[in-house]
């Protein structure tokens, strides 16, 4: 174990920026995942997760969209579950929603750095004007071409920014209420 720290901790104020190296995440669905779409109508399971995920606003379209989907497994019980892939089609992020209001962790998330991937990816035009909301569950009732920022806010080292630029792309920002002054910061 003193050998894997130093191996991991010891040198990183001695190394330059450039000469980083991030540690490769495995992100993997639970085994169980199933679609919504494409579960078991009879488990109690995918009964709950999708009573829920059309109160949330989804209907048939958005849930194959989203690839929306759940799970028995201990982590992910009782959970709304969204993926998201990047232009490559490879899983770079999880997020569970909490069904049942009385649970305080309401998120569960997996994922890459978040500077390092843009949500859905594999689902956005750059050509076109892009919506950009602060999370998934923002987007289900939004018809056009979106992502969101995982949070409230857009690092100008981050790939979704990067990918804005580089592609000259309009963008259309939404955010709550509650984050007006960080979407001002965010326009400029």
């Amino acid at each position: 174990k003193v050998e894997e720290y130093f191996a991991r901790y010891a040198s990183v104020n001695k190394k330059k920026a450039d000469e980083e190296i991030e540690p490769e995440i495995k992100i993997e669905l639970p085994d169980d995942f199933s679609m919504i779409m494409s579960g078991d109508r009879s488990d109690p399971a995918w009964k709950a997760v999708t009573k829920y995920a059309l109160s949330r606003g989804f209907n048939k379209s958005t849930l194959w969209q989203f690839r929306a989907g759940y799970s028995s497994s201990f982590e992910w019980k009782r959970r709304l579950i969204l993926p998201s892939f990047d232009r490559d089609g490879k899983l770079n992020y999880i997020t569970g929603r909490a069904i049942d209001p009385e649970n305080k962790f309401r998120y569960k998330n997996l994922s890459a750095p978040r500077k390092s991937l843009v949500f859905n990816e594999i689902d956005v035009d750059w050509t076109k004007p892009l919506l950009i909301a602060e999370g998934p569950l923002d987007l289900v009732k939004v018809k056009m071409n979106k992502t969101c920022l995982l949070g409230s806010t857009l690092s100008p080292d981050g790939l979704l920014f990067q990918r804005i630029v580089e592609n000259q792309t309009p963008v259309i920002l939404i955010l709550d209420q509650d984050a007006k002054k960080k979407a001002l910061k965010i326009a400029d």
